[in-house]
């Protein structure tokens, strides 16, 4: 199931823009299946972070206990399109609303031996 474009027509303008529908479509879905990626992503963090702070009791016993979360590693710093850590953290209020993120600044200090 391939499409024949014959580079000899004189007008090749519907077989382009048929390549120009379908790539725009792939795209799209492309786009959308890496937002379900992230937005996954996001639920599982969230959910490994609740399991660990019902387990040390960090909450306190009505859930609104005020705790740390030290956000670290390069999946949770933003980029252009989406801000995972932001996401992870809006999930966790849901369950948490005394949970404070900190965002420590991070740098690589290289050294030579």
């Amino acid at each position: 199931m391939g499409i024949q474009v014959d580079l000899c027509q004189t007008d090749p303008g519907p077989a382009l823009q048929h390549l120009f529908r379908k790539w725009y479509l792939a795209q799209k879905l492309e786009i959308k299946l890496a937002n379900k990626i992230l937005v996954d992503a996001v639920q599982e963090l969230a959910l490994s972070v609740k399991a660990v702070v019902q387990r040390l009791c960090l909450c306190g016993e009505d859930g609104n206990g005020s705790f740390p979360i030290v956000m670290v590693g390069g999946v949770l710093e933003a980029n252009k399109r989406w801000d995972i850590g932001k996401e992870v953290i809006s999930c966790i209020h849901k369950n948490f609303p005394g949970a404070r993120p900190i965002r420590p600044k991070v740098s690589i200090v290289h050294t030579e031996f």
